[in-house]
């Protein structure tokens, strides 16, 4: 049997208690099929010699990149079986960064997470520029748990523009070298092996800030009209598509609305999703606001899966939405109901680690469990009648 994936001479610790043990590990459509000495061809290798290969949750939206300086343990994820992260969520991280501006770098992410600036100041040897200087930093230290990280959009803006950034547009000079950063960031994804790229044109950040009327406020050609606005967010659009073979997903986050008068509308969503389809992209994900403090969202369950709606009607791409989808049969409506052909959770899954397993628990299915963890299905385990029966 040809196998999708071959993790060769690592170290399993399979949850069961026993102490660890050497033997290859074979994937196959998902799922382990193999563990031991795997002789199969597979379409990818990845030799874990000296590494542990464990069960555990990825934790894809969190701001440890200045806590995994000082807490090696990776509080709290690693207390709720997370077992790698990604940093440099929502724009901020600490890398790029000229030594000259760290005080300002850090001023931001303690606007995010509430950690002191002298906090940070004493926590951190800050002793990198460069991006990879910083992975290079993070790799030495002792952690518990994988890090990845983002590069951030702020971080990138600054590290281009200097003070600039804070009081003047980007140059097409800088504009270039954000693309070029842009277009490397995928290159290195594709060589970390993720299954998919997503670039984000929301929430404010730079793509979405150049997009929206209410921030580009430019009078060349890359202000203006709707299609000067998206000038340069689709330069970055064809450069990151020629570096991302086809056969990996590709797809953006985009602005449903900004919930502000003369900001983005429903409207600039189909013309934007529209021209990401044409140059190729596989999917759009609606969310919306972010583009200023005084945005305020709607308040109404599941309230971007209309615009969605609309998107997924006018364009037939394949369209996710998130935005207050919090219960399970909320989500399977969406989807059910051809409003979207994704939905996307946040909050709902920081209040509930386990959401998926209570999603397919409330919807009638049965989660594909480790063996190690058997035992508490409700087949198996009396106190899952208990517990549906107490809610």
């Amino acid at each position: 049997m040809a196998l999708d994936l071959v993790i060769r001479g690592g170290s399993v610790v399979d949850g069961s208690g026993k102490p660890r043990f050497g033997a290859d590990v074979g994937i196959k459509d998902g799922r382990i099929v193999e563990i031991g000495k795997v002789s199969g061809n597979a379409a990818r290798t990845i030799d874990a010699d000296g590494l542990i290969v464990a069960p555990g949750f990825i934790d894809g939206h969190t701001h440890m990149d200045a806590q995994v300086a000082w807490d090696p343990l990776g509080t709290c994820s690693c207390w709720h079986g997370v077992t790698s992260v990604v940093m440099s969520n929502c724009g901020f991280a600490l890398a790029p960064c000229k030594p000259a501006d760290r005080e300002w770098y850090a001023r931001c992410l303690s606007a995010v997470e509430d950690i002191p600036t002298e906090a940070m100041a004493a926590g951190i040897d800050w002793t990198w520029e460069t991006f990879p200087e910083y992975l290079a930093t993070v790799e030495r230290l002792p952690k518990a748990i994988n890090y990845g990280m983002y590069i951030g959009h702020s971080a990138l803006r600054m590290y281009v523009m200097g003070k600039r950034a804070l009081s003047e547009a980007a140059t097409e000079d800088d504009m270039a070298r954000v693309n070029a950063a842009f277009t490397d960031a995928a290159k290195r994804s594709l060589r970390i092996g993720f299954d998919a790229i997503e670039l984000h044109f929301a929430h404010g950040y730079l793509l979405h800030s150049f997009v929206s009327p209410l921030s580009n406020k430019r009078n060349d050609a890359y202000g203006g009209s709707f299609e000067g606005r998206m000038r340069f967010p689709l330069e970055v659009v064809r450069s990151v598509r020629a570096a991302v073979p086809r056969a990996v997903p590709l797809g953006a986050r985009i602005t449903g609305s900004d919930w502000l008068d003369g900001g983005l509308t429903p409207a600039d969503a189909i013309a934007c999703a529209k021209a990401l389809k044409e140059l190729g992209f596989d999917y759009v994900d609606i969310s919306s606001g972010g583009i200023s403090a005084d945005a305020r969202s709607p308040t109404a369950p599941g309230y971007n899966a209309p615009i969605a709606e609309q998107v997924k009607r006018v364009t037939g791409i394949a369209t996710r939405t998130v935005g207050l989808i919090v219960t399970p049969k909320q989500a399977e409506a969406i989807v059910a109901e051809g409003k979207a052909d994704m939905v996307a959770l946040a909050r709902a899954v920081l209040d509930n680690p386990h959401w998926g397993w209570y999603a397919a628990r409330t919807l009638g299915a049965e989660v594909k469990r480790p063996r190690q963890y058997l035992r508490s299905s409700s087949t198996l385990w009396p106190g899952a009648a208990i517990r549906d029966a107490q809610g």
